[in-house]
């Protein structure tokens, strides 16, 4: 019968954490969106292409701003387009000026919204950033295809490429251990009292080995 018991509370133990998991997942996913759309937890990007593909990924990204994205502006070698404003965010500078912004730590994120025929200005904005820590994410002017499928994340829905990225360092990795630490102590304090009660029924309705031994 104890044996019953204790599989039963086992069983009933694991289905009540991953309840709570899911809970918690969902909590902090809502809490996180409401803090983006107040302009809290946010990613600075910069967009390197002012035209219609550019416009269009400025467009997308304000329209989903629980996805945590918030443009700066745009960068685009267009001289009749610097100064002018494109879905509400101005054109900067020149395409040439965005690992200046980069440096200073205006700029999270480079999104760069350029078309395929452009491949020498997309590399010349690469090796400018090489030497900086900033992601830098392709979006093809190609909508929906599947040539690099394997490689292709979907952000807010826009199909983005990664090229590079950075790895999590300096006050980044602060903020991720501080983060870990405080989901796990929430974790174990929702699941404490349901833990406890399991032993406590567990000790009380299990004999336990000593007991077993004597009867033998």
């Amino acid at each position: 019968m104890g044996d019953a018991f204790s599989r039963v509370w086992v069983t009933m133990w694991l289905a009540s954490g991953l309840v709570l998991t899911g809970v918690a997942r969902v909590s902090i996913r809502l809490a996180l969106r409401a803090l983006r759309r107040r302009g809290f937890n946010l990613r600075h990007v910069a967009i390197v292409g002012a035209g219609y593909l550019g416009r269009t990924v400025a467009e997308t990204l304000q329209a989903t701003a629980w996805a945590g994205y918030s443009v700066v502006g745009f960068y685009d070698d267009d001289v009749a387009k610097q100064g002018t404003t494109i879905a509400g965010r101005p054109v900067l500078a020149s395409a040439d000026a965005v690992a200046r912004d980069v440096e200073a730590g205006r700029i999270d994120q480079v999104w760069i919204a350029l078309p395929l025929r452009a491949e020498l200005r997309i590399r010349d904005v690469l090796t400018s950033l090489r030497a900086h820590p900033v992601e830098v994410r392709f979006v093809p002017d190609i909508y929906g295809f599947h040539l690099l499928n394997h490689s292709i994340t979907d952000v807010a829905g826009l199909p983005v490429v990664s090229l590079s990225g950075t790895p999590m360092a300096g006050r980044n990795r602060i903020v991720k251990a501080i983060e870990d630490y405080a989901l796990a102590l929430a974790f174990l304090i929702a699941t404490s009292p349901l833990m406890l009660l399991i032993g406590v029924v567990v000790k009380l309705t299990s004999p336990g080995p000593c007991s077993t031994v004597r009867s033998a």
